[in-house]
């Protein structure tokens, strides 16, 4: 038994998710994805791997699963997130990490690595959960939280508590330098293991499998123990332990796969993308006699042939079955992506579980409301710890602007606005939802009013 232990079900998770962030890197990470084109005679020969290096190193990267992920994520910071917090919390929004990355941008890594790996974690943090301290001796101090990819979270349990689960054992493994001056750096892994002892939360620290620090309890602002793990996991389908499916993971999957067609056109060009001559009815005293210091084509060149002979180049086919393959996963690929924001009626998570009325989702929207609610708990984690009120919401947008207004659409907006079924507010948030880019509400009647006064008067018919 040992800390390092992996849980049974990280590795199979792990390498779908190490596969879909090789796709993400682009690159050497995406190129060891590539398919060894080599009999089995060759391989582990010199010529061999020279001839694989060369086959990677033609092949085109076209990465849209970074595209993709960069856009997705985009849309959910692309408005402002909307936050109710205590006053005592407002420097844990500015230094969230507490290394600089404030919310949003702490958040959004968070948010990136879980749609491609399908699960992160965040652990509250405050100083005086390591030395017992009261709050009053930690004035000036903020908690803070700390963010872990899927990689680092090897290991977990849960317990049954009446209706909930609650996490019962979570193993984070992280770096730690060991150098000894201040010119080197001897990193090194050390384990966190957090656990739920006697309803009380602990934490102890390992280093090469021994104890580094002892096991100590975890408390609030009081001196009393937490009664929970003060760690939060963030999933694409919901926030509970099991890992999800990376969101992006049919994307990678197509991405690599055109990847791969794409190292076979390449080489495919290499070898017989030039013209090749091809001549025909020769002897071997013909070409002796004509040929000796070999053959001339083109505007200065000839080629003399015996009768019957013939020549003729050879070239491949301008748009081969790799070509045509590639052009189809990249239709694949842009169909996957939309898929990902197109609305799924009846799709429900833990999440979304304190909504009255069942909603139509996408994949995209449901990563959002999980992100919103697991700030939200990782940030009454903090409230424990500096005695703050709890009266804590985060919540990151769900609108996103992918869809644009049709002419159609918009006349008809403008219809229900003239007809007085929808204010002139609410007309232009349509529009700017829609993806129209509009200037200020009060702005826009204020140019209007100067507009309509630049109008002439239309005369009364009636008048006398």
């Amino acid at each position: 038994m040992s800390v390092s232990n992996f849980h049974p079900d990280y590795a199979e998770a792990q390498e779908l998710a190490d596969m879909v962030r090789d796709a993400y890197a682009g690159g050497k990470h995406a190129k060891s994805h590539i398919i060894d084109p080599n009999p089995a005679g060759e391989k582990g020969t010199p010529a061999g791997d020279d001839r694989l290096a060369t086959f990677k190193q033609r092949a085109v990267y076209y990465n849209a699963t970074s595209r993709t992920t960069d856009a997705l994520i985009g849309e959910v910071f692309r408005k402002e997130a909307e936050i109710t917090l205590p006053p005592a919390l407002e420097p844990v929004v500015d230094d969230t990490s507490g290394s600089g990355l404030n919310l949003v941008q702490h958040a959004r890594r968070t948010a990136i690595e879980t749609g491609l790996s399908g699960c992160a974690g965040l652990l509250s943090n405050y100083p005086m959960a390591q030395g017992g301290e009261s709050a009053a001796d930690r004035i000036g101090d903020a908690p803070v939280i700390h963010y872990y990819p899927a990689k680092s979270i090897i290991n977990w349990d849960t317990i049954g508590e009446g209706q909930r689960t609650k996490l019962s054992l979570i193993v984070l493994v992280e770096a730690y330098d060991d150098s000894t001056d201040e010119f080197t750096r001897d990193i090194k892994k050390q384990f966190i293991v957090l656990r739920l002892r006697d309803g009380k939360a602990t934490s102890q620290v390992y280093r090469d499998d021994i104890s580094y620090i002892d096991e100590f309890e975890l408390k609030d602002s009081t001196g009393k123990a937490l009664t929970e793990i003060p760690f939060t996991f963030v999933g694409t389908e919901n926030n509970d332990a099991n890992r999800d499916a990376p969101m992006l993971l049919d994307i990678a999957v197509v991405n690599l796969a055109h990847l791969n067609d794409s190292a076979n056109h390449q080489e495919e060009i290499f070898i017989a993308g030039q013209p090749t001559l091809v001549v025909a009815g020769l002897t071997q005293n013909w070409v002796k006699d004509n040929f000796e210091n070999g053959v001339q084509i083109g505007a200065r060149g000839g080629l003399p042939l015996p009768v019957g002979g013939s020549a003729q180049l050879l070239q491949c086919q301008p748009h081969g079955a790799n070509f045509t393959a590639m052009t189809h996963k990249e239709a694949q690929m842009i169909a996957l992506g939309a898929k990902l924001i197109e609305p799924q009626a009846g799709q429900r998570t833990a999440t979304e579980a304190s909504i009255d009325e069942a909603e139509a989702t996408s994949s995209l929207s449901t990563l959002s409301m999980n992100l919103s609610a697991a700030y939200t708990r990782a940030f009454k984690f903090c409230a424990q710890y500096i005695g703050a009120s709890d009266e804590i919401e985060i919540n990151f947008s769900t609108e996103f602007g992918f869809h644009k207004l049709s002419a159609q659409e918009r006349q008809q907006l403008m219809a229900e606005w003239q007809g007085g079924g929808i204010t002139f507010a609410e007309y232009r948030t349509a529009l700017r939802d829609g993806g129209a880019k509009l200037i200020e509400d009060d702005e826009a009647l204020a140019e209007i009013d100067e507009q309509n006064a630049l109008i002439p008067a239309i005369p009364n018919a009636d008048a006398e």
